[in-house]
């Protein structure tokens, strides 16, 4: 999306919509056609946990799927590698905590406060970018 034209359009209705619209670009349309979009990819993201994982449509299946998904990408700064790279981490946390839970007894709370210190991690960390000076 970074370079092509339709991500700069998205990026500038995103920053400014009403500079935006009066650049020409059709806010409306972008807007219907980008959520249109993101639940195309939801539903396909539904589908997939539904037919692959379970097998049957149960009530309640995606207990948190959504917000999980939005703290990877959060997580990664929105990178589709990092998104990547994120998940698999997210995977193993999630994964080795369900395992700890069978094996050793350890409450699942335990998961959850792993992440929320991953995620403290992350937003703490020291900005590496040094402002140099200029002569």
């Amino acid at each position: 999306m970074r370079f092509t034209r339709w991500g700069l359009e998205m990026r500038a209705l995103g920053g400014n919509p009403q500079a935006a619209r009066l650049n020409g670009i059709p806010a409306r349309r972008y807007i219907v056609g980008v959520l249109c979009l993101g639940g195309a990819v939801a539903g396909l993201a539904g589908m997939a946990q539904v037919s692959g994982y379970y097998g049957v449509l149960l009530a309640n299946f995606s207990r948190g799927i959504g917000f999980m998904g939005f703290l990877v990408s959060w997580l990664a700064g929105g990178s589709p590698l990092g998104i990547v790279v994120t998940s698999f981490v997210v995977a193993i946390i999630l994964t080795g905590g369900n395992l700890l839970q069978l094996t050793v007894g350890v409450p699942y709370s335990v998961v959850n406060i792993l992440l929320a210190m991953t995620l403290f991690v992350v937003l703490a960390r020291p900005s590496f970018a040094r402002k140099r000076s200029v002569p």
